[in-house]
C-alpha cells in the first residue's frame, strides 16, 4: 500500500495510519468520497444551468423572428425613461451645486464667525452646518440613485413577469 499524501510503501495490509506522516486513511477516503459528491452536484448544477440558458436563448430567438410587439408596460417604460434619467440627473446636479454652496458658506461662515464667536461655539456651530450640509447632498444622491434603481427593478419585474407568461402560455 501506498500513502496518499507522502508516497510512502507501507509493507502492512490494512494500516489505519501512514508510519511517516502520520495520515489517517479513512479521512483520506472520506474527504476524497465528499470532493467526489461535491464534483457530482456541481456538474448537475450546471448542466441544469446550461439546460435553461438554451431554453432562454432559444425563447429570444423565437421571439426575435416573431418580431414580437412587446406589451404596452414594456412601451410605458421605454417612454418614461427620458424623464426618470433626466430628473435623475437633475438630482445629481443639485446635489453637487448643493455641495458647492455649501463649501462657500461654511468658509464665509467662518471667516465672520470668527469675529462674533468664541472659538469653541464657533467649532460647535461649523460641525453641526458641515452635519447638515453633508447630509443633504446624502439625500439629495440617494433620490437620484433611488429613482435608477426604481427603474431598474420595474424593469425587471415586467421582464420576469412577460418570460413566465410565456412559459406558461406553452
Amino acid at each position: 500500500m501506498k500513502c496518499p499524501k507522502c508516497g510512502f510503501v507501507i509493507q502492512e495490509a490494512g494500516s489505519a495510519a501512514c508510519p511517516k506522516c502520520g495520515v489517517v486513511f479513512a479521512k483520506v477516503r472520506r474527504a476524497s468520497e465528499e470532493e467526489a459528491a461535491f464534483n457530482r452536484r456541481t456538474a448537475a448544477e450546471r448542466s441544469i444551468s446550461a439546460v435553461m440558458e438554451k431554453r432562454m436563448e432559444a425563447d429570444e430567438e423565437v421571439r426575435s423572428r416573431l418580431n414580437f410587439d412587446p406589451d404596452p408596460e414594456y412601451a410605458r417604460d421605454e417612454a418614461a425613461y427620458p424623464f426618470i434619467h433626466t430628473l435623475s440627473g437633475a438630482f445629481v446636479f443639485l446635489a453637487a451645486a448643493t455641495a458647492i454652496i455649501d463649501i462657500m458658506g461654511l468658509i464665509h461662515f467662518y471667516h465672520w464667525g470668527k469675529l462674533i464667536f468664541e472659538p469653541r461655539e464657533l467649532l460647535l456651530f461649523m460641525i453641526s452646518l458641515v452635519v447638515a450640509s453633508v447630509g443633504s447632498v446624502v439625500v439629495l444622491l440617494a433620490i437620484a440613485e433611488g429613482l435608477k434603481m426604481g427603474r431598474e427593478v420595474a424593469n425587471n419585474t415586467r421582464a420576469m413577469r412577460e418570460y413566465l407568461r410565456r412559459m406558461g402560455g406553452r
